[in-house]
């Protein structure tokens, strides 16, 4: 079975910033996944399980190995569910992690 990782924006700022169809959505996930906690909008959902990748940081020297593990750890999950990933800014702006997921996506049968 084919799983699914949606990628969605947290935008720059605050809540109050955030598209009403994006919040809705993250509101109506049981968990997501966020590159890292370190975001105004992660400290204002709740009711949502967020697992962040911020561990990740801090065992290695450069962004590249962080954004490969990142990466490898959520097509890993979508093997078993869909995934829903949450990033700073928007996903297709110099997004590192969106641009592996795409690249790295058909190794692993994910869309």
């Amino acid at each position: 079975m084919t799983h699914h990782i949606t990628i969605i924006g947290l935008g720059n700022y605050c809540l109050d910033d955030l598209p009403l169809g994006i919040y809705r959505f993250l509101q109506n996930q049981s968990k997501i996944y966020v590159r890292t906690k370190a975001h105004p909008v992660i400290a204002e959902l709740q009711n949502i399980d967020i697992e962040s990748f911020d561990a990740i940081y801090e065992q290695h020297d450069t962004f590249e190995p962080v954004y490969d593990a990142i990466t490898d750890q959520l097509l890993q999950r979508a093997q078993t569910e869909d995934v829903v990933y949450a990033v700073p800014g928007h996903p297709r702006v110099a997004e590192t992690t969106t641009q592996l997921l795409f690249q790295k996506a058909a190794h692993y049968d994910v869309v």
